[in-house]
């Protein structure tokens, strides 16, 4: 997540986005093999993302850490999925992240009970969907009910994961995404985009979507700007802007001298002096001490395990940290000593910090080229990352110009105007049905502005759903999209109708 902690979200549209392209095989410390293409993203330790190609055995890679419960300590309840928290090295059970999502989707409310329950009694099914919340006493009559049955056995769960790794389930599969015009798409979009007047058209096309759409345009701008701190938050990047601002000095001396001027005569204004000593007070204030406290901690236990971590693969051992600190040539002011580490972040427990620098990062063993495949993405809107069983790498849904151009494609044929200059057009011998299909479609729906971007959603997504507003009098008086997300399909709710 943009906080840095780890969550759950919706897997979308899986799809193939590459066929037969160059791909590489990543090897981590730990044997997992990823295969992938040369320019996909890879999450680092520090949140930023480098191309596979680029990357190199001294990089360090975000983990993604897991384990079964077990009693002891804290720990009340075995056998259920825990992951590390890679912002604060704590371990939480993933069934809690996943009643995180629902109270943040309000799918139920905090009031409903303090209890978890695995709808399926199947604890490793940590999926949103299988998660409610009940009060204790509720959820402990439940569990009696139903000790002696189960709804998903180990014997059950293994058949199904044998069938998926049948030869014929994977021909399947195979052949559900190769029943796709991919090819034909791309020639048509290559054409088209080569085309001035459809890229102008493209281009007033999506800034009014931008300007009247406020979610989007604010999604769009939370994107920018976390790629601009991910970009400034690279040494290189700011050696390479501390380059060019050292150059344009050097070749304008005289900006020196104006600038210094400027500067003596700002402090001897008594006016900007108080303004400034004022405006300061008003910054350090208890909230702004209360998260620089929390940056600060951060900047601390990230730098502590990350030395940490190189001490243990260089002695094999954590206890030599404070003599490795103490030999460093430059002395690091955000690298505190060990029991400061310990006492601070992991409640004196040093059994707690060794995990943890063992678990801080993957590394990389190899990287080589396998040749050439058809590739694949997913989508997990917000975040654009998710995990693989070992690391984190980026997606974007429009990222890939095949897919995002598709997308406009269908949004544009769908919605192409006809020699009157309508999207649609209504046929009626009762001009009173006309007039009234008419209203809806042009002035309530306002199918004009409106269909393009409700039918890429539906291409995107698979599915598109409109909430009606109507009233006994008026009918039809206003809709409201509906994320697909939102929506659960009921059936046999009417006793009197089995067929509903």
């Amino acid at each position: 997540q943009k906080n840095g902690h780890i969550g759950v979200a919706p897997i979308l549209s899986p799809r193939i986005t590459k066929r037969n392209t160059e791909v590489i095989k990543v090897t981590l410390d730990n044997n997992e093999e990823l295969i992938c293409t040369p320019d996909h993203l890879f999450m680092l330790r520090d949140g930023s993302y480098l191309q596979a190609k680029d990357l190199d055995s001294s990089m360090s890679l975000m983990p993604l850490r897991k384990k079964t419960s077990q009693l002891g300590g804290r720990i009340t309840i075995s056998g259920y999925e825990m992951v590390l928290n890679p912002q604060n090295h704590k371990w939480v059970f993933t069934h809690l992240l996943a009643d995180n999502y629902n109270l943040e989707n309000n799918v139920y409310l905090s009031e409903d009970g303090s209890h978890k329950h695995h709808q399926d009694f199947n604890k490793l099914n940590n999926n949103p969907d299988n998660i409610i919340r009940m009060t204790p006493t509720d959820h402990l009559d439940l569990h009696r009910s139903h000790a002696n049955k189960t709804l998903h056995t180990p014997e059950t769960i293994a058949k199904c994961n044998a069938i998926k790794k049948t030869e014929a389930y994977r021909e399947k599969i195979s052949a559900t995404i190769k029943n796709n015009y991919g090819q034909m798409l791309s020639e048509k979009a290559k054409k088209q985009w080569s085309d001035p007047e459809y890229k102008e058209f493209m281009l007033q096309k999506y800034m009014a979507f931008f300007n009247q759409n406020k979610e989007f345009r604010i999604r769009i701008l939370n994107t920018i700007n976390e790629a601009q701190k991910q970009y400034w938050a690279k040494p290189e990047n700011r050696a390479k802007q501390a380059e060019k601002v050292k150059e344009y000095f050097t070749t304008h001396p005289e900006l020196k001298a104006i600038l210094a001027e400027k500067a003596k005569t700002e402090w001897q204004d008594a006016e900007l002096l108080n303004w400034r000593r004022e405006k300061t007070k008003e910054q350090w204030n208890q909230d702004f001490r209360a998260k620089r406290k929390v940056a600060y901690n951060q900047v601390y236990l990230n730098t502590g395990l990350s030395f940490a971590k190189k001490v243990l693969e260089k002695n094999g051992q954590v206890d030599l940290y404070n003599q490795e600190r103490s030999s460093l040539p430059k002395r690091n002011p955000n690298l505190v000593k060990m029991e400061t580490l310990i006492s601070r972040f992991f409640n004196g427990k040093k059994e707690e910090f060794v995990e943890a620098v063992a678990n801080f990062n993957h590394k990389i063993k190899s990287i080589e080229c396998v040749g050439f495949m058809d590739v694949y993405d997913v989508t997990v809107e917000h975040y654009q990352n998710f995990a693989t069983d070992s690391c984190f790498v980026h997606n974007t849904m429009d990222q890939n110009p095949l897919i995002a151009s598709a997308c406009d494609i269908f949004s544009d044929e769908a919605t192409t105007k006809n020699d009157m200059g309508n999207i649609l057009t209504v046929h009626s011998e009762n001009g009173n049905i006309k007039q009234i299909l008419e209203n809806l479609y042009y002035d309530i729906l306002n199918i004009e502005f409106n269909l393009w971007s409700w039918t890429r959603n539906l291409v995107k997504y698979g599915d598109f759903y409109l909430k009606l507003y109507t009233s006994p009098e008026y009918g039809i008086y206003n809709v409201e999209p509906l994320s697909a997300y939102n929506v659960t399909r009921v059936e046999n709710s009417d006793l009197n109708n089995k067929q509903y």
